[in-house]
């Protein structure tokens, strides 16, 4: 499936490159499978990743996830299989997401980020970006601390001094201190 149709007893939904989002653009509620978008970055503004959104999305290796997202659904990231294999080994070997960057200086709420048995394996293999100076607090959390390979990036955005992604009172504070 490469687009989607709306379930009409649903609020109302907005289909942006492919992704749906509730209208109010705060909810990403699906990526479709089979949407060849390899770098998914989730618009600033969403607050909240449904459940199993991006599951079984096998085109998907990078997500970029600004600072406004408060909470991720359990398996926002489900995994990438080839439904070709037999073996279920060999079904989760085919996963291609290599990459999470999270612009939030706080880690959003997230249940289980995978949910594949080989849950392990798949922390191991994804790097975690992080604002520099948050690495610590993504440690610490009981399911972002769970990826084995969690670096520090600088902010790209201009006169975000406090590395949270955004522009805010924050930035003030931090350059007055």
């Amino acid at each position: 499936m490469t687009g989607y149709v709306g379930e009409p007893e649903r609020t109302a939904q907005v289909l942006r490159d492919g992704v749906l989002y509730t209208s109010d653009m705060q909810t990403l509620v699906v990526h479709p499978a089979a949407l060849r978008s390899g770098i998914l970055e989730i618009p600033n503004g969403v607050r909240k990743i449904e459940r199993f959104a991006l599951g079984d999305c096998h085109y998907v290796e990078s997500v970029i996830i600004p600072a406004s997202v408060e909470e991720m659904g359990m398996s926002f990231y489900g995994g990438a299989v080839n439904w070709g294999y037999v073996e279920y080994k060999a079904l989760t070997d085919t996963v291609n997401l290599k990459s999470i960057t999270v612009k939030r200086a706080t880690p959003p709420n997230a249940y289980p980020i995978f949910s594949y048995d080989d849950s392990d394996e798949r922390y191991a293999s994804v790097t975690l970006y992080v604002p520099k100076g948050c690495k610590a607090a993504y440690e610490e959390d009981s399911e972002w601390g769970r990826f084995r390979h969690i670096e520090e990036f600088e902010s790209s955005v201009p006169g975000d001094v406090n590395g949270d992604g955004q522009i805010g009172i924050g930035d003030i504070v931090a350059v007055t201190n």
